[in-house]
């Protein structure tokens, strides 16, 4: 996709809250580029108050070139933090960026939500009689979830929501389309991001739930000249091996606010992922940057599987986002430490505690949606347990976003099913994915033990997950049974087969009440029988 698919049709044109593209700026000299550049460069790194531009935007300035600031926007934002000379030079290198990468339609500010379809969630559909306005907490995130119902049987045509699973030909099918469902081009719910939030023009409700941190990261003193040179030689060849290098100093040649560590671990994760998605702009992109980028081919060939998750783990910034705010809350409800933010950063946020606390579900929830999408195996996300099982992004989804939560349950087993290359790979819960014959999947079921949160009754929402849970149970039994008949392994035999008693246990109870269930059980019986006879090629360490 080109920035202009992007924009989704938003010209800044005829519009003053968004800035004009390279078509519509004077033409310059092509050799006044590179000065002008540099010029305004030089007053993007000056420190001011907050920090420097370039600590909390694009290290490169693209995403400012990109993203269709107005001139006046960034004089106003600009002039406080470096003076007005140094503000319009700023000016002016969005300028030469915007004409240097022929930004002819930059997208929307206020518009635009990278890796949001369409830049908005699903809009809300309101059930009254279901979630009356004002007296539930959520009430809105379950109305969303209901567009994302009918979104799943409407629009994509989703076979998990459709007639019951009854045969492994159907229950391939279900596997196929989910594995080449593109989740970046997936409608949801979940609001992502804007990537900044501008109070000047009336947005608060999300602050500080943007892509640009609160915290400026700053170069080390000994480390500036060189760490500068990184990011000027990308500017001159924006490949993804130089963009490589910039992340990679980011966490050795700069450092973030030391009176408040927390904050600053938060904000150098989100600098991180906004330096990867500015690349992923520049390249006109929603595909990652090849992670081995800038490793020669004799080096990629020499690395070990556990090597190449380590360094796409460590390019992989996004989830972790989440995860900050998952530790420590913005708002104060729980025995860890709140993020502390610096009293002038936290006074410009006029937030109570209930507003906090919303801010930081959406925090949580939003990027967690983001590393999800861009990793469903959960395999290149973090070494962690909670991570590779999805536990707490499905505790988050749960309570409103039932349908959201389902789904994500049936696209983790089937990613999961599929990630052979992890076969045998060290890592925590990592061996045995590339199974259905396997345990691995069935970590989705976490926080699912007891009951599978169905919406009410009354609510549109309840036929719909109820199909999609059952699909997802059906399809599941059907793949493990066919794969147990041609290759006869399994990996963690008691596992898996109690995941098989897990799923059986819902039917007739909370899923296909009243419906026949001996085809199923002749199925269930099979299984056991080929779990039984199976060659056992692992097991799960203990607590996995």
């Amino acid at each position: 996709a080109d920035v202009a698919a992007l924009a989704a049709g938003d010209s800044g044109a005829a519009d003053p809250e968004c800035g004009l593209g390279a078509a519509q700026l004077p033409r310059s000299n092509p050799d006044e580029l590179p000065k002008r550049i540099r010029r305004g460069l030089a007053a993007y790194r000056k420190e001011g108050s907050k920090g420097a531009c370039a600590g909390c935007h694009a290290a490169a300035a693209t995403d400012l070139a990109f993203i269709g600031y107005s001139d006046a926007d960034i004089l106003r934002r600009a002039i406080p933090q470096v003076g007005v000379e140094d503000a319009r030079a700023i000016v002016d290198l969005v300028h030469a960026l915007r004409e240097m990468h022929q930004i002819d339609r930059p997208l929307h500010p206020r518009r635009f939500r990278f890796f949001q379809p369409g830049h908005e969630p699903l809009p809300e559909l309101r059930q009254p009689m279901v979630y009356p306005e004002g007296k539930q907490p959520g009430e809105r995130d379950a109305a969303r979830d209901a567009a994302f119902a009918l979104s799943l049987q409407k629009d994509v045509g989703l076979l998990l929501v459709g007639p019951p699973i009854e045969t492994v030909a159907a229950a391939r099918a279900a596997e196929t389309q989910l594995k080449s469902l593109d989740l970046t081009r997936l409608r949801v719910g979940v609001p992502f991001p804007r990537w900044t939030e501008d109070g000047f023009h009336g947005d608060g409700s999300n602050v500080p739930n943007e892509w640009v941190a609160l915290l400026a990261r700053r170069p080390r003193p000994e480390a500036a000249d060189a760490f500068h040179a990184i990011v000027d030689a990308y500017l001159e060849s924006p490949t993804d091996a130089s963009f490589w290098r910039l992340y990679d100093a980011i966490a050795t040649a700069t450092v973030g606010d030391e009176k408040t560590p927390l904050a600053a671990r938060w904000s150098l994760h989100k600098y991180q992922s906004l330096q990867v998605a500015a690349h992923m702009l520049l390249r006109r992109s929603l595909v990652l940057p090849d992670a081995f980028a800038d490793r020669s081919e004799e080096e990629r060939a020499a690395m070990s599987t556990r090597e190449r998750r380590e360094l796409a783990i460590a390019r992989n910034p996004f989830w972790r986002v989440g995860e900050s705010v998952r530790q420590n809350p913005l708002n104060c409800n729980q025995p860890d430490p709140c993020m502390v933010l610096p009293p002038a950063i936290d006074a410009t946020l006029n937030a109570g505690d209930q507003a906090r606390e919303r801010q930081s579900y959406e925090e949580k929830m939003s990027w967690f949606w983001l590393g999800f999408t861009l990793d469903p195996a959960l395999v290149i996300t973090e070494d962690s347990l909670a991570t590779v099982s999805g536990d707490y992004f499905l505790a988050l989804s749960q309570p409103w976003y039932q349908v959201h939560n389902a789904f994500i349950v049936a696209a983790i087993i089937t990613a999961k099913a599929n990630a052979s290359a992890y076969r045998e790979a060290d890592g925590v819960a990592l061996r045995g994915h590339g199974l259905w014959a396997s345990s691995r999947p069935y970590m989705a079921f976490k926080h699912s033990e007891r009951e599978l949160h169905h919406p009410p009754r009354n609510d549109l929402r309840w036929p719909i997950h109820e199909r999609l849970w059952a699909n997802a149970f059906r399809m599941s039994l059907f793949l493990m049974h066919d794969e147990l008949g041609r290759t006869g392994q399994v990996f963690d035999r008691a596992g898996t087969r109690a995941h098989v008693a897990y799923m059986r246990r819902w039917f007739g109870t909370s899923l296909e009440v009243g419906r026949d269930q001996t085809a199923l059980d002749k199925l269930v019986a099979e299984i056991d029988d080929r779990l039984t006879r199976a060659s056992e090629i692992g097991t799960a360490r203990p607590g996995e």
